[in-house]
């Protein structure tokens, strides 16, 4: 057998890997989704199906190792693979199966990985009632993005729907980790001057990133989660209020939050963290269907004020994400050491460029397992939360789940509580504002808050 190419790491890897090596025992990097399935699941054929695309799936099957100090990866052949199994829980005799699972998930998440010895992934299968699963799936984040995920979880649904059908494995159309690699450093290396001249005209002299947080925004070993569900006829109220001003209901997400920050920090310049697939442009065709790490966070600028209209900052929003998108193989670490923001971090640490993150999925993926079950991807860890992170993802009923994460060096769980329900609710908010309302008359109490308000005087 022909010794595995020794391959460097993708831009994205490269940061995670020298970051984790910094704190080996660190578990922040490690990141995972449920995918609940109710409705009759045969979940024998699950696993098998879990084992095939993860075998196949080079990304995941890495040996690391460095070379005069730079690190390299190569493709462990599967004969020489650690084994790995997908774990079965039942929580079906728990008190609260679903506080059981969640409980059993974090663990899970809590647990270091070694980067040099693996495996770098976790897969379980948790069963919470009769008709009720949790496939959990679990990576470092130094071999996988969130886009990953998700293919992944499409390649899972072919694969079991193949093998109830007891047909032929369909092929996968997924690319090799070298092909991966190589459509990443071509990207970079393709647009690295332009987009370097892009970011500096964008970024000159960056404002101080706005916070709702205090103290140092480096990020913690855990962070703290408060969620909702947005009903589907609020996301299609939000989409109607977007097109109003010539966007759609990601870019009122945005502007929401951008809203929301400007008038508790007071600041006139906000800028936000986005995350980025890295697998838009020429030569990305391949890589826009292989399971990898390639995401990038890039900066949003916005600059709203008492009177701008609602309608101005979606607006806004939309232009600037077109800008930015066309710009995003620039690296983030890359961006911070141009801008000489990675001397030492001080108490900004390593958000000293962005505020909070928003991470929006615009579009739910159709996982059928079998005819009566599809299944419903959430979120469960992205990794680092150096401030705030806001996560929307869309549901295949068309609803939104909304998640805002912190970190608990530098809010409580009150605080979190509070920024997840004002902003839940402004969203609302501006789904019944008209385009031409300047954001200085746009509340931000939630109705409690409000009633509050008014009894006090």
């Amino acid at each position: 057998m022909a010794a595995a190419r020794d391959l460097p790491l993708t831009g994205a890897q490269a940061g995670i890997w020298f970051a984790q090596h910094l704190d080996p025992a660190n578990p922040i990097y490690n990141t995972g989704e449920r995918i609940d399935l109710v409705g009759p699941l045969a979940a024998d054929v699950l696993v098998a199906a879990i084992r095939d695309a993860v075998e196949e799936t080079e990304a995941l099957h890495v040996r690391f190792s460095s070379v005069d100090g730079e690190p390299r990866q190569s493709v462990v052949p599967p004969g020489e693979r650690a084994a790995w199994s997908v774990q079965r829980v039942d929580l079906r005799d728990e008190p609260d199966p679903e506080a059981a699972a969640r409980a059993w998930m974090d663990r899970a998440l809590a647990e270091p990985v070694d980067l040099d010895r693996g495996p770098l992934f976790a897969q379980a299968v948790l069963r919470l009632g009769e008709d009720h699963h949790v496939w959990f799936h679990s990576y470092h984040h130094v071999v996988m993005d969130a886009y990953g995920f998700s293919l992944v979880a499409r390649r899972v649904a072919a694969l079991y729907a193949a093998r109830l059908a007891v047909d032929a494995a369909p092929a996968s159309r997924a690319g090799t980790l070298d092909e991966l690699v190589t459509a990443d450093a071509q990207a970079r290396d393709a647009a690295c001057e332009d987009d370097r001249a892009f970011w500096a005209q964008r970024l000159p002299g960056p404002p101080e990133p706005a916070t709702l947080g205090r103290g140092s925004t480096r990020s913690s070993a855990t962070f703290l989660r408060r969620g909702s569900t947005l009903r589907a006829a609020a996301v299609e109220e939000m989409e109607t209020a977007a097109k109003a001003a010539g966007g759609h209901w990601p870019e009122l997400v945005l502007a929401a939050v951008a809203l929301y920050l400007h008038r508790l920090s007071g600041a006139p310049d906000v800028v936000l963290g986005v995350p980025m697939m890295g697998r838009l442009g020429r030569g990305m065709r391949t890589a826009a269907r292989t399971p990898g790490m390639l995401v990038n966070i890039v900066p949003l600028r916005l600059r709203p004020t008492p009177a701008t209209t609602v309608g101005e900052l979606v607006a806004e929003v939309a232009a600037e994400l077109a800008a930015v998108r066309d710009h995003q193989h620039h690296r983030f670490e890359d961006l911070r050491r141009d801008l000489r923001l990675d001397a030492g971090g001080g108490a900004r640490g390593e958000a000293a460029l962005v505020g909070p993150w928003v991470n929006v999925k615009p579009f739910a993926d159709k996982l059928r397992f079998g005819a009566e079950t599809i299944g419903t991807a959430r979120p469960v860890a992205g990794g680092p939360v150096h401030d705030l992170a806001v996560n929307v993802v869309r549901q295949p009923d068309g609803s939104l789940v909304l998640d805002v994460d912190a970190n608990p060096a530098t809010y409580d769980a009150d605080e979190v509580e509070g920024h997840h329900r004002r902003l839940a609710a402004l969203l609302g908010t501006l789904a019944h504002t008209p385009a031409d309302r300047p954001l200085g008359a746009v509340a931000l109490l939630d109705a409690d808050e409000r009633a509050a308000a008014l009894a006090a005087g």
